[in-house]
C-alpha cells in the first residue's frame, strides 16, 4: 500500500519518536505520533497503523 521508502522512514521514525516520549513519562505516544504520521499518510490510515504498536506497548507496560 504504501510502499515508498520515504513514508516508510517517517512512519518508523514518528514510532519511535512516541516511543520515545512514552518512555520517558509514560504517556503520550498518540500525541507525538499520530501528527508526524498524518503528514506521510492521511490521518484515518494513521491512526490505523498506531493501534498495534500502542496496543503492544501498553500491554507491555501492564505485564511488567
Amino acid at each position: 500500500m504504501y510502499n515508498d521508502p520515504i513514508v516508510v522512514i517517517v512512519i518508523i521514525l514518528a514510532v519511535m519518536a512516541g516511543g520515545l516520549v512514552k518512555g520517558t513519562i509514560g504517556f503520550g505516544m498518540p500525541m507525538v505520533a499520530l501528527p508526524l504520521i498524518a503528514f506521510a499518510v492521511p490521518v484515518t490510515t494513521a491512526m490505523i497503523l498506531l493501534c498495534a504498536p500502542i496496543f503492544l506497548t501498553n500491554f507491555l507496560q501492564i505485564k511488567f
